[in-house]
């Protein structure tokens, strides 16, 4: 339902690093899409917007940027000592951004964005 309220390209994800209680589904002006993931102490909140500008909304400074290639877009995963907690990146017409409340090593983060994009 909301990929087709706002015409972004947005499923369910799979292959979370926590089991998941509750989902929510939220659209900003239809420009934007966004899901939450909640478990029992973990969050993930996954985003997609049309265009190529960083759409996270996360404006803290990271100790360690690491850049990385999936299906060759650049992905650039942000944290500190090879833990990340924010991942963002284009594919030319739309941004995307995950971030995690634990941090994921940069193997976990990008299995995750392989499996579900």
């Amino acid at each position: 339902d909301l990929s087709e309220k706002t015409g972004l390209p947005l499923e369910e994800l799979t292959g979370l690093p926590f089991a998941v209680e509750r989902t929510e589904y939220v659209s900003y002006r239809e420009s934007l899409a966004e899901i939450n993931y909640y478990g029992s102490t973990d969050t993930l909140c996954c985003r997609v917007s049309l265009g190529t500008e960083d759409n996270s909304g996360d404006y803290n400074e990271y100790a360690q940027n690491t850049e990385a290639e999936i299906f060759g877009n650049a992905v650039t995963l942000k944290g500190e000592n090879g833990a990340y907690t924010l991942a963002i990146w284009t594919d030319g017409q739309y941004a995307y951004s995950i971030s995690v409340t634990t941090p994921l090593s940069q193997e976990a983060f990008l299995a995750l964005i392989e499996e579900n994009f």
